[in-house]
């Protein structure tokens, strides 16, 4: 594994009353706790930034396009040492040149300001083929991404339409559905493909225990729980298994130029499902993403890859390592993956696993949400925790020059995948 303790992450700071973060396509959307949505125009303010200009490149690379090498690394970061060592450099200077938070005027890049089309406040949200997706006491919604930015008069005050009024607390995005966790209710699947307005199709339940969060790893998800520890719900492709995709770069479709009415159906079929003592052998709260399931219990990490590709069943799930933390910072509430790490959230604070094995202890103050975008195509290295008077954008730049097939704690990123 690549030497990458030296280039330690950036911090910027927001300051404002928020309620909930989200970054996409160059825009950047801040909830307030007063029921509105600000949208800044992210790029500009990136490029705008003030750093030394040969530090230019690192600063794009680590707030507004991660893809820039990400979807490079094979060719530009481990063919050639000369080049990796040269960038690597430039992310160390420019982590000493933000050896303390950097103020953000986001205010001076304010494209609009409106009511929050959702009912307030949402409790989770996402952003998934153009659609911006949110849920709540009341139910799922959703409206086009566009139309919160949007500076026509008739949509001045845009509303989003209900799909579903069912109670959700936890909602993720993939292969032309939503997964959603819906507390005492368990968790459930939602199709999108082909929905209009009046449709009155309903979700499909996957598993019936509590569950309290969700996301999705390839064709399967994974559903989190406070009382049972979680559920694996493994999902294969309806089909011959000679044409089981082979590794990750092969399972999602690619979704750019489609809203979320046109999502691609993919032909799942439900396998199996599996309690976290099942995978680990213990009891603990589990999370997941992609290729990473995740159990945390005492203090102890422990984390199993997720190989679908693999023709034997056994080979699929199979436990790499374990990776223990302060365990004084309190009991699992909360946990994430994506590809600098694994993201935990204790009672008293957000501890980061990173992808080279070092571990940052974010304290709470307290922390009033936080979330990362490992679906996004250009800020899949960022992390945002939003406190009572600011939020905290992380942006993590170590991962670009690890070997993605040996690192345990994060998701490997896949050369030239596709995301939504």
């Amino acid at each position: 594994m690549s030497d990458t303790k030296q280039i330690a992450p950036l911090r910027l700071v927001l300051d404002g009353q928020f309620w909930d973060s989200q970054i996409y396509m160059g825009k950047l959307y801040l909830f307030t706790i007063d029921g509105r949505v600000h949208t800044v125009d992210w790029d500009r303010l990136i490029s705008e930034f003030r750093v030394p200009e040969d530090l230019a490149l690192p600063m794009q690379c680590a707030f507004s396009r991660s893809d820039y090498l990400y979807e490079n690394q094979r060719d530009l970061i481990h063919q050639d040492p000369q080049v990796r060592e040269v960038i690597q450099n430039k992310f160390m200077r420019l982590a000493q040149h933000h050896q303390t938070p950097r103020m953000v005027d986001w205010r001076y890049y304010l494209l609009n300001t409106k009511d929050s089309p959702f009912p307030f406040p949402h409790i989770d949200a996402t952003i998934y083929m153009k659609g911006f997706f949110s849920v709540c006491e009341t139910g799922v919604f959703v409206i086009p991404a566009n139309e919160l930015h949007s500076k026509a008069k008739t949509k001045k005050n845009p509303k989003a339409l209900q799909l579903w009024d069912c109670p959700v607390i936890s909602v993720d995005a993939s292969y032309g559905a939503l997964a959603l966790a819906a507390g005492p209710e368990g968790l459930f699947e939602f199709e999108l493909d082909d929905w209009v307005k009046g449709d009155t199709r309903k979700a499909k339940q996957v598993d019936k225990l509590h569950c309290n969060d969700c996301s999705w790893a390839y064709y399967s998800i994974m559903g989190s729980s406070h009382k049972q520890g979680g559920i694996f719900a493994e999902y294969v492709t309806n089909g011959d298994d000679l044409d089981r995709p082979k590794n990750g770069k092969e399972f999602e479709p690619t979704n750019l130029g489609r809203s979320w009415r046109e999502a691609p159906k993919v032909q799942r079929r439900f396998e199996k499902a599996l309690r976290p003592e099942q995978i680990f052998n213990q009891k603990g709260y589990c999370w997941g993403g992609m290729d990473k399931i995740c159990q945390a219990s005492e203090g102890t990490m422990t984390v199993a890859r997720y190989a679908p590709w693999e023709e034997n069943a056994q080979e699929r799930l199979r436990v790499l390592r374990q990776i223990t933390f302060d365990p004084r910072r309190g009991n699992p509430v909360y946990g994430a993956v994506a590809p600098f790490g694994s993201i935990i959230e204790l009672d008293q604070a957000i501890v980061v696993v990173r992808s080279d094995d070092e571990i940052l202890t974010i304290p709470g103050a307290p922390i009033i949400n936080w979330r990362v975008f490992n679906r996004s195509k250009q800020y899949e290295n960022q992390l945002h925790v939003v406190y009572e008077n600011r939020l905290e954008i992380y942006s993590f730049n170590h991962d670009y020059f690890i070997d993605q097939k040996e690192k345990f704690s994060g998701i490997r990123f896949v050369n030239g995948k596709s995301r939504n």
